[in-house]
């Protein structure tokens, strides 16, 4: 993860190794019967660790249109009468960062627009008895030591009582019957915790550009502190430390790859390295100071 770079609690540091990557989800649809299907992509959006630029768009005959927004994304629409491979492209770059995560407890009045972050949901099941058995069992003793906040206290103990496991479960509840889980599982059962307890926080998935694997797919969580999102995972043990090469895609259950309609619907991800961006020219400086001629 390359040097670590120290700042007062909240603040984020940029180092000086900005990466480019260029990302293609490509998508398979078949067996659509020529019914109509609607295929929506999803994409990553701008912020402070990374840029999205120079989105390719091949529709192969589709209908396609490119929604921009706090939830960005590419739609395809029409009929497919045997197969179609259909992709998107773009260029991410980069800039690594390193978070300092204060001690994150939950809020007193959290603002409206982070109260979404608070509900339960279908795969959150903050409400549900096993969650608040789980907080009171194995997060509460952690909180009496003094030593440790909330986040810290659910953090280490989902880690430590609900281990990955390969043949576990990905949902939160049957991760909490089984006591361990799959990696998608236990991220889920973070989530739903850190609601139940009263810490706003998102569920993510996005990709690992590094990966060798088909999809590439990584899942971590963000918690909502003091007007700032960070960055959390019980799979990879970190906090505020997210890997340079993870590209969020997706929050709360929504899909990278959704489909509508008939047919089968699968994706790949390919990434490779991106060209360095050309340095723009500068006029050049005649002895005197003044420019050179003709510049």
């Amino acid at each position: 993860l390359g040097a670590e770079a120290f700042a007062p609690d909240g603040a984020a540091v940029a180092e000086d190794d900005p990466r480019a990557w260029h990302v293609t989800i490509a998508v398979r649809i078949s067996d659509t019967g020529d019914k109509p299907v609607e295929v929506r992509v999803a994409l990553p959006a701008d912020d402070e660790r990374q840029r999205i630029s120079g989105i390719e768009v091949r529709p192969r005959g589709l209908k396609s249109d490119v929604v921009r927004g706090a939830e960005p994304e590419v739609v395809f629409r029409g009929r497919v009468s045997d197969s179609r491979r259909v992709s998107v492209g773009f260029r991410v770059d980069r800039t690594p960062l390193r978070v300092t995560v204060p001690a994150v407890q939950p809020p007193a009045d959290p603002p409206l627009d982070v109260l979404e972050a608070l509900r339960p949901a279908p795969l959150y099941p903050s409400r549900s008895i096993l969650v608040r058995e789980f907080l009171e069992t194995h997060v509460a003793p952690r909180l009496q030591s003094g030593d440790t906040d909330m986040l810290r206290a659910i953090h280490a103990a989902i880690r430590k009582e609900l281990p990955y496991d390969k043949t576990g479960k990905s949902l939160p509840l049957d991760v909490l019957r089984r006591g361990h889980g799959l990696r998608i599982g236990r991220e889920r059962v973070l989530t739903a915790s850190l609601r139940s307890a009263g810490i706003p926080a998102h569920f993510v998935e996005g990709i690992d550009l590094s990966s060798s694997t088909r999809r590439k797919r990584r899942f971590w969580n963000e918690v909502w502190h003091d007007g700032r999102w960070y960055p959390v995972s019980v799979s990879g043990g970190w906090i505020g430390r997210l890997p340079d090469d993870y590209v969020a895609l997706a929050v709360d259950g929504r899909r990278v790859v959704k489909s509508e309609g008939a047919g089968v619907v699968e994706y790949s991800v390919v990434v490779q390295p991106a060209p360095a961006r050309p340095v723009e020219a500068t006029p050049a400086a005649a002895a005197d100071g003044s420019e050179a001629e003709g510049s």
